[in-house]
């Protein structure tokens, strides 16, 4: 990231440096380089300037994929409040940034959050869930291998929420093993630890402490200490 900052700044392309700054301090987040982790500000930038750029160069692009890389934080780090809030901020990305894998990227944290809150007894969400899913239905069924894991992951989100606690184990180590097969480490690390927090919720703690195990194993692939620390300090 650094390297390409670089780069962009040598052939003046502040536009595209702006959007590398999203995921450059999303990374540094998840590596457990900022005190407040669902936060993008530190060291490559600040959300408060970011957002006046994208203000003053009426630039929704920008804005929306920030409201993007803000809401992934918040499901990464457990703040499902802040998530469900952020989660219709993000939802025009498809029409700010058409054709962009930040699409379906979204419509899996928008997926995990809006079942999290059905599990947490607020009912409104579940359209909003049955819409996430039933999108990634789709992409799926046209073709698109690169959500194969998420469908089995909201499946499994799906199937907690109707406290079928066995199925939904099945279909998250669907989730776990194709992500380890298509490439998303970090995906992998998620699942492991979102079927942790079913089971642990559902009273089964040595089955959950597995998978925190996995979680934490894979978060250590990708080098996101932010994450470790927070698993190894868990008090729920």
């Amino acid at each position: 990231m650094r390297d390409y900052a670089r780069q962009m700044r040598e052939y003046n392309m502040p536009l595209q440096l702006q959007f590398l700054f999203l995921t450059w301090q999303t990374i540094l987040n998840l590596m457990g380089r900022n005190d407040d982790p669902w936060v993008l500000s530190g060291e490559v930038m600040s959300q408060e300037k970011m957002l006046q750029v994208a203000d003053n160069d009426n630039n929704p692009a920008l804005r929306s994929q920030y409201q993007c890389h803000r809401l992934q934080l918040a499901v990464y780090f457990g703040e499902y409040e802040l998530a469900a809030k952020l989660s219709g901020l993000a939802s025009d990305i498809k029409k700010t940034n058409p054709s962009k894998p930040m699409i379906w990227r979204t419509a899996l944290f928008e997926g995990i959050t809006a079942f999290e809150m059905v599990r947490r007894g607020k009912i409104k969400w579940k359209g909003t869930a049955m819409k996430a899913l039933t999108k990634i239905e789709k992409w799926v069924q046209a073709g698109n291998v690169n959500c194969v894991h998420i469908l089995f992951m909201l499946q499994a989100e799906k199937a907690a929420s109707e406290y079928d606690i066995k199925e939904a184990r099945t279909l998250y180590d669907k989730a776990i093993a194709t992500s380890a097969c298509n490439g998303f480490p970090n995906d992998k690390a998620l699942a492991s630890e979102r079927c942790g927090g079913i089971l642990y919720h559902a009273g089964d703690e040595d089955w959950a402490t597995d998978y925190f195990k996995k979680a934490h194993e894979a978060y250590s692939e990708i080098e996101a200490f932010g994450k470790i620390d927070q698993i190894n300090n868990r008090g729920d």
